[in-house]
């Protein structure tokens, strides 16, 4: 499978990317830092051109499928929610309109978050405005061009780490998670790549849709 990654020098985007080419995939990093720098000087053209060299360099087998995981965090406007949720509009667009450019189908899946859907009092104002308009572009996207099936992958409860990377907080926050779930399990990075592969591949009828992968956590009612 083809893959185009945002954020793919992120924890969780760096390991997806390690993951899915142990698997024999082929991966296009998109720089999500490049591209906002292009567009706050209004280089639309320079752009295209980047977009354009990562895409070329790979000599994949163009107008077949790609699925575009934007796996991506701007930390740059986290005190000005407007400016962050219109840069992240923008990003995704200019990613997609150049991506559909060259492949003949698109699977476009968004890494999030439960924030926005729910409340988290230290997270900024920015991250859930952002979150949620990610959800809406995947429904808006899914539904409005045949060429595309686009979905959320909504994180929670989510071991980000390897147990040689715990401290006693992480430590704490893993059994606490882990008295909740019953023994179910928690999620890890792979069962993000998993539920990816699924979710972007053309042959999936899942479209438009919030898929929550955390064990059921967000659905339990807990006042401890």
């Amino acid at each position: 499978m083809n893959f185009l990654v945002t954020g793919s020098t992120g924890k969780l985007g760096s390991a997806l990317v390690e993951l899915l080419e142990i698997d024999g995939h082929n991966i296009i990093k998109c720089s999500s830092f490049e591209i906002l720098n292009l567009i706050e000087l209004n280089e639309f053209d320079k752009i295209r051109i980047y977009m354009s060299m990562i895409i070329e360099e790979k000599k994949l087998t163009l107008n077949d499928e790609i699925c575009v995981v934007f796996c991506h965090r701007i930390r740059s406007y986290e005190d000005r929610p407007a400016k962050a949720v219109s840069a992240e509009v923008e990003l995704t667009n200019k990613i997609i309109d150049i991506s559909s450019s060259y492949f003949k189908n698109l699977c476009i899946v968004w890494i999030g978050s439960c924030t926005g859907r729910l409340i988290d009092n230290n997270s900024s104002l920015a991250y859930h405005l952002v979150k949620d308009a990610q959800k809406t572009m995947a429904r808006y996207f899914a539904l409005t061009d045949p060429r595309i099936k686009a979905n959320t992958i909504e994180l929670s409860a989510f071991n980000k780490y390897p147990k040689d990377k715990w401290n006693d907080n992480y430590t704490g926050y893993i059994k606490k998670i882990e008295k909740h779930l019953q023994g179910r399990g928690i999620a890890n990075v792979f069962d993000v790549k998993e539920l990816l592969k699924f979710l972007g591949s053309w042959s999936t009828a899942i479209n438009g849709q919030t898929v929550s992968l955390d064990n059921g956590f967000t659905k339990i009612q807990n006042f401890e």
